[in-house]
């Protein structure tokens, strides 16, 4: 059990310093970082749309009644177009992330209406930041280059910051295991009884 625990340990220190190198990557070159993360989705939503056209092609000859043809061939094209304009990405990502924030950001001002109502409710706070976070979404959609490249920075940042984090965990856990491992087995001995 140890040593599996061990091995599970050291490969999640692995991933976190792979974590911290991409992070790193993320900060120095955030223009580059999108344009390879462009290709790589369209390469997979090709590969996708392909294996979504051969599964169709295969189960028309079983009688079975599943039509992937029509997201094979959406996959596909929307695969080659960000092939073709890799910097669309730059625009989507802000454009749909600011979108997002702005229908999330009614739903909760509709929630604070509703909780100040309630006595005692935090309802301002929830006001003030649903607030902020409309502004933020049209900041996003107004400007999605300029944002794209923020995103991808607090990206590399929040990856620096998480593995470092993890890292340390996995460092106080490998440290502290057999006496982990010890109260495990108690714990287990006392719900088999």
């Amino acid at each position: 059990m140890i040593t599996k625990l061990k091995k599970i340990i050291n490969s999640s220190i692995a991933i976190s310093c792979l974590l911290i190198i991409l992070g790193i990557v993320l900060i120095l070159f955030p223009k580059t970082s999108l344009s390879v993360l462009a290709y790589i989705i369209s390469a997979l939503l090709i590969i996708n749309g392909i294996y979504l056209i051969v599964l169709e092609i295969s189960l028309r000859s079983k009688w079975i009644p599943i039509d992937t043809m029509l997201a094979g061939i959406l996959s596909i094209l929307f695969g080659s177009i960000m092939l073709i304009y890799p910097e669309m990405l730059r625009i989507l990502v802000p454009v749909a992330l600011g979108t997002w924030f702005i229908l999330t950001s009614i739903f909760k001002i509709r929630l604070a209406c509703t909780l100040k109502n309630i006595e005692g409710a935090p309802w301002i706070l929830t006001l003030i930041m649903a607030i902020l976070a409309i502004i933020c979404g049209f900041i996003l959609i107004i400007d999605p280059i300029r944002s794209s490249i923020t995103l991808t920075l607090f990206a590399g940042i929040m990856m620096i910051i998480y593995s470092i984090s993890d890292i340390i965990d996995m460092i106080v856990f490998k440290k502290h295991l057999n006496k982990l491992v010890k109260y495990f087995k108690s714990n287990i001995k006392i719900i088999d009884e």
